[in-house]
């Protein structure tokens, strides 16, 4: 878990002390990646009467899925104003992102929900080279959703049926042998999820004279 922290405003000269007086209000928001979740939560301590905050003393929890992954207890500077981002990995369910913040009693609160990981898929299932399809011709299997990085097995029942180049977001099989066979690709997250599609080579028959 990654975290960062911003204090707006600089400077001083008023010790900020407000006791019941005010609000601590906080909000949340995120940008989300494919695998993690860019979770930042902005906290304000408003005065009725003072707008130089410096010194204002404030501690705050943030937990994920009700596991405590941060404890701070610091002063505002003098804006009142203070946000800390977290990166918080996806996993197969939804997660729940909460920071309290309390500062001489004034608690405020808010809640991120962290979307789950899209569910491991590869595309097509099965693909065929067909009897006229020959060495070189090629077949792209996609992967999406689970935890990136992902890693491949493919296992073929003759040795040298095809080539394989793995990638980012998919593997791509080319063609280098006329003959007939079964191709088993075998894709695992970052979490250990499995998922599987495979090829068939039909044949080759070259054309007609």
């Amino acid at each position: 878990m990654v975290c960062t922290l911003g204090i707006a405003g600089c400077g001083g000269g008023n010790d900020g002390a407000g006791g019941l007086n005010g609000a601590v209000t906080v909000t949340g928001s995120q940008v989300a990646t494919d695998s993690s979740s860019n979770v930042t939560f902005t906290i304000q301590y408003t005065h009725p009467l003072k707008t130089d905050l410096i010194g204002v003393p404030i501690n705050y929890t943030v937990t994920v899925d009700g596991d405590i992954i941060d404890h701070v207890a610091t002063n505002f500077n003098n804006s009142g104003i203070l946000s800390v981002t977290y990166s918080v990995p996806k996993v197969n369910f939804e997660r729940s992102v909460h920071c309290v913040a309390n500062s001489a009693n004034l608690i405020g609160s808010a809640t991120q929900k962290v979307a789950a990981l899209g569910t491991l898929e590869i595309t097509p299932l099965s693909a065929t080279f067909a009897d006229s399809e020959g060495i070189g011709t090629t077949k792209t299997f996609t992967v999406s959703g689970g935890a990136k990085p992902y890693s491949f097995v493919v296992t073929q029942s003759v040795p040298g049926l095809v080539t394989a180049v793995p990638g980012a977001s998919g593997i791509v099989l080319t063609r280098a042998s006329e003959a007939a066979g079964t191709v088993l690709i075998e894709v695992t997250d970052n979490l250990g999820t499995k998922v599987s599609a495979q090829a068939t080579l039909v044949t080759y028959v070259p054309p007609a004279p």
